[in-house]
């Protein structure tokens, strides 16, 4: 839910900030539009969506548990875009 979280904030961003919203299958060309319609897309906003878009795919997909470390490091992405996510559309 961390990463799905982190797809809606950028989607919620783009859409407040440029109008628009990203068509992609893959979801990592969000980060290209953030970067070019979004001002104050900055590098730690990058790097915390980025590190929930990697784990997308072995998590959802994968025949595994997501371990208690590495869901702690998604809930810990996901709360600091979502904090500049909030930032971001004044929320």
């Amino acid at each position: 839910m961390a990463i799905h979280a982190g797809i809606s904030a950028a989607d919620a961003v783009l859409a407040f900030a440029a109008n628009l919203r990203s068509r992609e299958a893959d979801h990592a060309a969000v980060l290209g539009l953030l970067e070019t319609h979004v001002e104050g897309f900055d590098a730690p906003a990058r790097r915390h969506l980025a590190g929930l878009l990697r784990s997308k795919n072995s998590v959802e997909y994968d025949d595994r548990v997501v371990t208690p470390t590495e869901a702690k490091q998604l809930v810990d992405h996901a709360r600091r875009f979502l904090a500049w996510a909030e930032k971001t559309i004044g929320a």
